[in-house]
């Protein structure tokens, strides 16, 4: 798995909301990009709800779908406009590396 791939059930234990808490400062904000497999995966909720456990404010950026990703915003979230994911793909242009 590369590095970059977060394991959603680490992501979800108390090591990593304790983690966050330290690394942050008072008025930081953590993003947490979720891929989710179908419509009804329930990881970036499980997350945003790990999140609120511990007294952050709490955002969650999702788009309609079955294979998707979602943003989960927490910490310093103060009166998000409204948003929407877009399909950047077709943007994208695979690079030589």
């Amino acid at each position: 798995m590369p590095h970059s791939l977060v394991n959603a059930a680490l992501v979800a234990a108390a090591a990593f909301f304790e983690a966050a808490e330290r690394c942050l400062r008072k008025d930081g904000l953590a993003l947490v990009n979720v891929c989710l497999e179908r419509k009804s995966d329930p990881t970036a909720d499980r997350i945003a709800a790990g999140f609120k456990e511990r007294s952050w404010r709490v955002r969650l950026l999702d788009s309609p779908g079955g294979e998707r990703n979602a943003i989960v915003l927490a910490g310093k979230v103060r009166n998000p406009a409204p948003a929407k994911i877009a399909d950047l793909t077709s943007s994208w242009r695979e690079a030589d590396w």
